[in-house]
Order: C-alpha cells, then sequence, then structure tokens
C-alpha cells in the first residue's frame, strides 16, 4: 500500500516563463489506483499555456538525509549513489547532464537531478522504491534537496490549447523490506505497460570494437575462421562501426576492403555467422544523409539543424517524428536483413533519438518521437532478429528490444588512461 505521506504530497504545473500555474489555469487530476498514480492536466485558462513540466508528486521523504540511495540515468551511461545529503555519479562518464550537456530547469537550481526510479535505504523503516512505471509519451526525472524529492515529468516546453487535456506517464511508488522485491514488482509492472519481447535464445558472439581498432574485411575474415576452429560456440562476429561510409549505412568505407554483403557472405562461408550494428538517431555532417536531407535531423525553430546537446559537435539527430525519416530506416535495415542476410542488430547511441530541444513534428513529444522510429525497426526485422539496445535511454527504449548493453562500458582490463589501441586482441 502507497502511505499517507505519499498521497499527501503536491502536484504542480510549471511553466516555461518560470512561473507555477494556479488554479485559474490548470486542473490537476491524480488518482491513485493502489501503488499507482495517473495524472492529467487541463489547461482550464482561456489562453493557450507553454508547459515547462510537470511535478508528479513532492514534498518531504520520512528518512534521514543520509539515507543511502540508488537511482537510473536518463541513459545508459548514468548512474547513481551515495546519500541524498551527498550523491555522486557511478561510472567514468559523468552524470546526464555533463555527457549531453542537458541544460538544467530553472526550477532544478539546487537539486541534484537523476531518472527513472529513486530506492532509498533508510536506517529505519521500510525500504522504498519510487519510479515512473511507464514512458510512452514523457521523461521522468527525480530531483532532491536532502530528503525533500521531486517526481517530475517534462514537458519540453509544449504549448497546451485552451480546453486540452494531457495525460502523463504512470508513476509508482513500492514500500517493503527486501529491496529485490521491490524492484521485481517495479519490473513486473514495466512489463505490464511495456510487454517485452522475446527472443529464441539469447546469442553469444565476438565484437570487434572491443577487440578491433576499425574494421578491414581480411581481419573480420582471420577472426571468423579463429572463432569456428576455437571457439565455435560464440558463433557470431558482430562488425561494430568502421564498415560504413560516415553515418550513411548502406554506402561502404573503401578503406574497409569489401562491402558488407561481401564481408557477410565470406564469414557465413567460413562458418560463423554476421551480426551486425548501426546508430539509427546519429546523422553526421559530413554525410550524404545530412547533405541531401537535413530537414531529416531535430531541427530548432527557424528550421536550422539543431545539435546544442550532443557530445559529438558534428554529430545531430534522426528525426523520429519525421515520417520520411523513418521511412529510411525501414529502408536501411531492410537491406541489411533482406540482403546482407543479418539476424542481429547492435542499435548504438540510441540516445540521441530522446535528446530534449529541437521541434519534432505534429506536436509529438521527443519519447514519442524515439519510440516512433525505434519501434519501426522492431516492426520491420525484430520477428526473427536479435535487437540490442546501447548507449540506450532505458525507459523510453521498454518493449522495443530484445536486451540492453548494461551500464557505463565494457573493457577486457582495468585500466588509468584507456585508449583503443591498448585494447587489440584476437580470438
Amino acid at each position: 500500500m502507497v502511505p499517507d505521506w505519499m498521497k499527501l504530497q503536491k502536484a504542480a504545473v510549471r511553466l516555461t516563463d518560470g512561473s507555477t500555474a494556479d488554479g485559474t489555469q490548470f486542473e490537476i487530476c491524480r488518482s491513485w489506483q493502489g501503488q499507482y498514480l495517473k495524472v492529467e492536466i487541463k489547461n482550464i485558462s482561456a489562453e493557450k499555456q507553454q508547459v515547462r513540466e510537470v511535478l508528479v508528486a513532492g514534498g518531504v521523504y520520512p528518512v534521514e538525509e543520509d539515507c543511502r540511495f540508488y537511482a537510473e540515468g536518463f541513459q545508459m551511461l548514468a548512474e547513481y549513489t551515495g546519500t541524498l545529503k551527498a550523491p555522486h555519479v557511478i561510472g567514468k562518464y559523468g552524470s546526464d547532464n555533463e555527457f549531453f550537456k542537458i541544460p538544467e530547469s530553472v526550477f532544478s537550481e539546487g537539486f541534484y537531478t537523476v531518472y527513472n526510479c529513486l530506492y532509498l535505504e533508510p536506517k529505519q523503516g521500510s525500504r522504498i522504491l519510487a519510479a515512473f512505471t511507464s514512458s510512452h509519451t514523457y521523461a521522468g526525472q527525480f530531483r532532491f534537496k536532502e530528503n525533500y524529492i521531486e517526481a517530475i515529468e517534462d514537458m519540453e516546453d509544449r504549448w497546451i490549447l485552451p480546453g486540452e487535456t494531457w495525460v502523463l506517464d504512470e508513476f509508482g511508488v513500492f514500500c517493503g523490506e527486501d529491496r529485490d522485491s521491490l524492484f521485481a514488482a517495479l519490473a513486473e509492472r514495466l512489463n505490464y505497460n511495456h510487454p517485452p519481447i522475446r527472443y529464441k535464445e539469447i546469442p553469444f558472439g565476438w565484437c570487434s570494437y572491443h577487440c578491433i581498432n576499425g574494421v578491414t574485411a581480411d581481419e573480420m575474415y582471420e577472426q571468423a575462421a579463429a572463432l569456428k576452429a576455437r571457439i565455435p560456440e560464440l558463433r557470431r562476429i558482430q562488425i561494430d562501426a568502421g564498415y560504413q561510409s560516415s553515418s550513411d549505412w548502406l554506402i561502404p568505407n573503401p578503406s574497409t576492403g569489401a562491402t558488407m554483403k561481401e564481408m557477410c557472405d565470406r564469414i557465413r562461408a567460413l562458418g560463423a555467422e554476421p551480426a551486425g550494428y548501426l546508430s539509427p538517431f546519429i546523422v553526421e555532417a559530413d554525410s550524404v544523409l545530412f547533405r541531401e536531407h537535413p530537414d531529416w535531423v531535430v531541427c530548432d525553430a527557424d528550421g536550422k539543424p539543431f545539435n546544442a546537446y550532443t557530445h559529438v559537435s558534428h554529430w545531430y539527430m534522426l528525426d523520429g517524428s519525421n515520417p520520411a525519416a523513418v521511412d529510411y530506416i525501414r529502408h536501411v535495415v531492410r537491406v541489411m536483413h533482406d540482403e546482407w542476410g543479418l539476424r542481429y542488430f547492435k542499435l548504438d547511441f540510441t540516445s540521441y533519438g530522446a535528446l530534449p530541444g529541437g521541434v519534432r513534428h505534429n506536436g509529438m513529444t521527443r519519447i514519442q518521437s524515439f519510440r516512433k522510429l525505434f519501434g519501426a525497426i522492431t516492426e520491420e526485422v525484430g520477428g526473427d532478429s536479435y535487437i540490442l539496445g546501447c548507449n540506450a535511454p532505458f525507459w523510453p527504449q521498454l518493449g522495443l528490444v530484445h536486451g540492453n548493453r548494461e551500464t557505463d562500458d565494457v573493457f577486457r582490463k582495468w585500466r588509468c588512461g584507456w585508449r583503443p589501441s591498448m585494447m587489440r586482441s584476437r580470438v
């Protein structure tokens, strides 16, 4: 059951101009159904309103300020822990805001920000797991200043018309003595709201990225032959980034020495199975795609390509709300599946499809835009192919992948001052 203190927490609609809406502007309907909170907001004023965020629930939690916590990041490379009074990041990539330069909200000043779920281990009393239990439309985050905690859904500075109602994503609270049981209950609810897709096996394989600096056809053939002879159980040779020209996934890189189809055919002949790679939301500035279709990337209000928050200056974001961009990605994965014969797809840097900023088509949120394009990939090839998410926004990706690479990054050895040339090794 949800404790009374949780039900009594406040809610608010916060506007882009830095003000908080009053009762003449918005009606907030909150309905607890067991331990799950449904929230709707309705513009009851005569004017359209620009909404920055909605405070779903906020107040003082009955825990000490030095209560231990764990929280997810918006994307794979960020996790958080410590105490509410002294939080810190897990891993080497920094916080979500440090890695992607995401700006802080005017309402977050003085707060520490985490995403998706917040687990608390007080010294006395039940453990608490607060979480967003769906992610169909909005990005959910938590902000805290010691034991004052807010659960927020990002409205992305969108305009809501007079009389219009927005239905927010679901929020839940789990309390109990056993940590694993709380997370199991959260997983069950997430599966309910985002039914998982299944694959016939847990695939094994060898990935070029962690062992070879770049991709060449001869190296792939050598690895395929060695794998077949020495570790046939691995089965797959995952050809990572480098086979393509820039971010043009169907245009071969001349330095590779073969087209992707030629490499795939030869790898099969050597007794291994090729596995594929693409970053579906990345559009590089020097690509044919960007030159010919700059309007397919996320643009600003003036129609100019927008990439203020990307961590690579010449990377732009393919706009999943643009039907032409979705059709393009459908074509890419069809070629990879039908002509190259791939049945394993590593989809990298998918967080780029859900970063804030820019203008999406038809009033879509960044989460809706992300799920539209990613869902097209799953629909196109997911029936008989394994879909792996990587560098992903965890919650928005729920129900669209068979698996996801977890947390931080993967290394063969723990080292300081790591660089790719230190990682070369062979099967």
